[in-house]
Order: structure tokens, then C-alpha cells, then sequence
């Protein structure tokens, strides 16, 4: 990483621009929100790239200047990103104390000539109960979340929550398989069946020219239309990145770099007393570029690649690849003279905007494959890919604010596994890409009603079909942490679902009221079903929820 210090150093000697740190807004109520907001605006004179999230606070305010009305549904947005939009009145009616809640959205703000802050407290208290279960599942969170700019031209960003959880049964079997929790990093036990840990995420922000910004943080990204990500999503654990997003006129290119954490063989509890400071955990790094075009006011086209690798052996750690730094795309003749060892992933995506009410959006990633064998139909174990296709359909039979997305997700045994499980498209334990790792074939329906500008209701149904290794010792596809068999050209027989066949059923249900700026009660209802071959292996659970958040967004563990 100290390559990627000396790029942040070098440039910061020419930023000249007031920058807006990404926007706080990662849950579905606000994401929804900028995807409506997106489409509406598509047909614009504004290129718009949809992608690469999360967002920066100023885009979203260019986007809901761009309604031709007033739209009170859009006010959330604008409250939630007020400092960036000169005509959106914020000010609080009564200030408390007067200088707290001087704006709705700000615990405290101070806007002054070399700097601007903003400070939230973060919370979240939720009790439910699992049908798995005897104990009671519970969220205590609690954290501070700080944003703002210096001399209007460096911005930053950061949350920090301590929390303890005692999640429902499927997500401690995840834990007690993978030895993380989806999504988090370093945790300890605090009795069989519960956790704490604390989280935290971060960046610095500036703008090297007038097309070019650069990001300097700890944090994840989701690049992608749909409800998942086959390139890089958001469900694992945060890891340290530089970013430079080149934006000009019908392009944005986007390089990332990352330092990414190995295979740890024993998971990460280190609860009881004297296990601190052991050692690092195994380091491995990232690479990845990302095109989108505009090719019309409704069809935007997007490429995709990434590398990851390691260069830890025996005589040294794990250095940096001088030769990934190259700017570029594509990284394959690079790795060709270079003799690389190391795991490519390639990946082509679109949307199309077809109706005024309707997208069509998918992506396709080759991990691995041989022509020869692509059309053969005998499920060579040397194809590996995953595809996804899915469609939004806003204001469903006319009812406005009524939205429906269908996706279908489907990845081959294998992809994103890699010879050296080192170099699996991981990050702690954890996918990159899709929760279900490989051997998967998905489909997701997700309706949402925003009833009022306050009340949002959410449900969604998930089928899928998936193999687990019939013991530990079995390798059928599904798990990208382990090593790739030997592979035999033609022949292998390698097909989803194979291994212990299973089927899984999520269904479920969330009302949300937002009582205040960003203050919600939710009430949440899942049904899930897992049925495989081996009948001890089914699970059946309901889950019922009811909790209260401030300035955080409702956790979404669907798999």
C-alpha cells in the first residue's frame, strides 16, 4: 500500500476543486429512492452513470435539480445532502438549545470559511425472535457518524458504531462455516450465541482536475443496476482502497486498489482473554477497472475487470504488483508478460431504459473458460461464469410509487474459485461478488411502495437452487475459498446444483416509518426455508423483528 500513499501524496499537490464525500444513504429506502430519481431524469442532456455505488452527495443534488417539479418524495434526498443545494430550505423551525438540530437532518453542523462539519449520533436498538431459537435476537448499535470539507477542496467521511448482536440461526451457521460474520471483520464472542464487534468505515475525498477525483479510504463498493452485484458488491467486509473516478462526457472510468485480507484458515474470534496481537492476518490485493458509456440518453454499456493476487512465499510478505498499476484496461497482456499466476476476472454489463416505466439491466462475467467447451454442454469444470438479467418496472399498472424488480442470477460451480485458494475473489472469508459464492441459480422478486414521503413497505421472495459439499472434504463448487480440483479438459460433469442439492425459500416483509430525518421504526417479518437431499440438513425458520434506527440503514442479509 505505501505505492498507493505516494499516488495520494503526488496528487494532492494539484487539487483545486470543492469536493462532496460520498453519500451516508446505503440502505434500501434511500437507494430506491436514487434509482427512481435516475431513471426519471435518463432522458436528459446529463450523463448519468448508474453503477458505481455509493454515490457523491453532489451528484445526487445535480440529479434532483433536474425534476421539473417539487416532488415531495424527493425531499428526503435533498435533506439528506442539503449542504450541496443552495435552494433547499433545511432549517430547523426550533433548534435545540440553539445550536443543536439547527438544520433537520444535523445533530450539529458549522459552516464556516476554511471548514464545514457535520456531526449524527448513530443508533439502533432491535429485539426479535427466531423460530430456531430460544433466545431472544437483539441489535444494540451505537456510533457517531462525521462528515464534511476543509478549505472546500478535501472532503471526508466517517462512521464508527460499537455494537453487540445475537443474530438468527442462518447467519451463526454462515459464521460457524466461514468463521466471520457476513459483512463485518474482527468479532468476539460474548456468550455461545452472540457477538461484539465494532465497525468502521471512512474516506478522504479530492478532485486532482477538473475530470478527475481521487478517494482515499477504508470502506466496500457495489458495482452493478441490480439487487446483486456479479463484479464487486457490497456484502462482505470493508477493506483499504484507492479510487480514481475519471468522468468526461459520455465516459466514466473508474481504477480501484485495494488491500484485501487472505484465507484465514481458523476464522477471526479472538474473544477470550490473551489472543490479541498474534500476528497479521494474510494479505492479498486487488486491482480493478471499471468503463461505463453512454452510448444514448437510454442505454448505458459497462466493462469490467479486476485481478487479484499474492505475492507472499517464504522469502518475503505479500508486495504490490508494480505491473497492476497501469491505468488501463485490460490487465491480460500484463499478465502475460509478467507469467502470472494470479485470478482475472472479466465482465460486460448494460441497461436499457425501454419504457418511460421500464429497465431492462444484466451483467456477465467470465472467470475462466475454453471456446472448445463453452458450447459443449458436458459442464467442463474450466468454464466458469455467472450471468445475471433482471428488470425495474416503476409504477406497476399505474399505481405511482409502486415498483417491481424481477433478477435472475445464475454462477457456474467453481467461478471466482481459483487454483491458489489464496487468490479466490474473497475478502475475510467473505465473496466479493454474490452472497451464495458459486454453484448457484437464483431468482429474486422485490416489490416496494412508498405509501407516503414517511411510510415505506418492502417485500421481497427469493428462490434458489444451490450444492454444499456432502462433507469436508468434498469440493463441488460452492465454496471460492477452497482450491480448484484438477481439472480434465471435456467431460467433468459439472453442473448447479450438484453436490448435496438444496433449495432455498426467503420471503419478506418490512414496513418502515420515518418519524423524523432519518429516524425509522421498523417492523420486519422473513420466512426461510432451506430443503436439501439430506433431510438433518433442512432448516425452517420465521423470524419477526421490531426495532428503531437514527442515521443508519436497515441491514439487508438476504441469502
Amino acid at each position: 500500500m505505501r505505492y498507493l500513499l505516494l499516488l495520494i501524496i503526488l496528487a494532492l499537490t494539484f487539487t483545486s476543486h470543492a469536493q462532496s464525500p460520498l453519500t451516508t444513504g446505503r440502505g434500501d429506502f434511500s437507494q430506491h429512492l436514487t434509482d427512481r430519481l435516475f431513471h426519471q431524469v435518463k432522458d436528459s442532456s446529463v450523463s448519468i452513470f448508474s453503477s458505481w455505488k455509493p454515490y457523491n452527495k453532489r451528484e445526487i443534488v445535480e440529479l434532483t435539480n433536474l425534476l421539473s417539479s417539487n416532488d415531495p418524495y424527493y425531499n428526503y434526498l435533498k435533506a439528506d445532502n442539503w449542504e450541496y443545494d443552495e435552494q433547499f430550505d433545511n432549517n430547523s423551525r426550533k433548534p435545540l438549545f440553539k445550536e443543536l438540530y439547527k438544520s433537520n437532518s444535523d445533530l450539529f453542523y458549522h459552516h464556516g470559511e476554511d471548514i464545514q462539519i457535520h456531526i449524527n449520533p448513530v443508533i439502533q436498538f432491535q429485539v426479535g425472535n427466531d423460530s430456531q431459537t430460544n433466545s431472544l435476537l437483539y441489535t444494540n448499535t451505537r456510533g457517531i457518524q462525521l462528515h464534511g470539507t476543509i478549505d472546500q477542496k478535501v472532503s471526508f467521511y466517517t462512521l464508527v458504531t460499537e455494537n453487540q448482536l445475537r443474530y438468527p440461526a442462518y447467519i451463526r451457521e454462515f459464521q460457524q462455516e466461514f468463521g466471520v460474520i457476513p459483512g463485518r471483520g474482527f468479532w468476539k464472542s460474548i456468550d455461545e450465541d452472540a457477538y461484539d464487534f465494532i465497525f468502521a468505515s471512512g474516506h478522504v475525498n479530492f478532485q486532482a482536475t477538473k475530470h478527475i477525483n481521487i478517494e482515499l479510504g477504508h470502506d466496500r463498493f457495489f458495482i452493478g443496476n441490480g439487487y446483486r452485484s456479479l463484479f464487486l458488491s457490497d456484502f462482505g467486509n470493508n477493506y483499504p482502497y484507492l479510487k480514481i473516478k475519471t468522468k468526461i462526457w459520455k465516459f466514466q472510468y473508474t481504477n480501484l486498489y485495494a488491500q484485501l485480507t487472505g484465507v484465514l484458515r481458523n476464522g477471526v474470534n479472538f474473544g477470550s482473554v490473551g489472543t490479541f496481537g498474534i500476528g497479521e492476518f494474510p494479505k492479498k490485493f486487488m486491482t480493478a477497472h471499471h468503463l461505463s458509456i453512454d452510448v444514448s440518453k437510454k442505454v448505458t454499456i459497462g466493462l469490467f475487470e479486476s485481478i487479484i493476487f499474492d505475492r507472499s512465499d517464504s522469502l518475503s510478505s505479500n508486495p504490490f504488483e508494480l505491473s497492476y498499476l497501469n491505468p488501463l484496461i485490460f490487465y491480460r497482456a500484463v499478465e502475460q508478460d509478467t507469467g502470472s499466476p494470479d485470478n482475472a476476472l472479466l465482465g460486460v454489463e448494460g441497461n436499457w431504459q425501454v419504457f418511460k416505466t421500464v429497465s431492462l439491466y444484466g451483467q456477465f462475467v467470465f472467470d475462466e473458460f475454453i471456446t472448445s467447451e463453452l458450447f459443449g454442454n458436458r459442464g467442463s469444470i474450466n468454464n466458469k461464469y455467472a450471468y445475471q438479467l433482471g428488470a425495474k418496472y416503476f409504477d406497476v399498472f399505474g399505481i405511482e410509487r409502486l415498483d417491481l424488480q424481477v433478477e435472475h442470477n445464475f454462477g457456474r460451480p467453481f467461478v471466482y474459485a481459483h487454483d491458489n485458494p489464496e487468490t479466490s475473489f474473497a475478502h475475510y472469508n467473505q465473496p466479493l461478488a454474490h452472497p451464495l459464492g458459486a454453484n448457484f441459480s437464483e431468482w429474486l422478486a422485490i416489490l416496494r411502495y412508498r405509501i407516503t414521503p414517511k411510510l415505506y413497505l418492502y417485500g421481497k421472495l427469493l428462490i434458489a437452487e444451490t450444492g454444499k459439499d456432502p462433507d469436508g472434504d468434498s469440493n463441488v463448487g460452492r465454496n471460492i475459498l477452497l482450491p480448484l480440483p484438477t481439472r480434465v479438459v471435456g467431460g467433468d460433469n459439472n453442473f448447479v446444483g450438484q453436490g448435496v442439492n438444496t433449495q432455498l425459500f426467503f420471503g419478506e416483509f418490512r414496513a418502515s416509518y420515518m418519524l423524523k430525518h432519518n429516524l425509522f421504526i421498523d417492523l420486519s417479518q422473513i420466512v426461510r426455508r432451506e430443503n436439501s437431499e439430506v433431510d438433518a440438513l433442512d432448516v425452517n425458520s420465521n423470524i419477526t423483528s421490531v426495532g428503531i434506527r437514527l442515521n443508519l440503514s436497515a441491514r439487508d442479509i438476504t441469502f
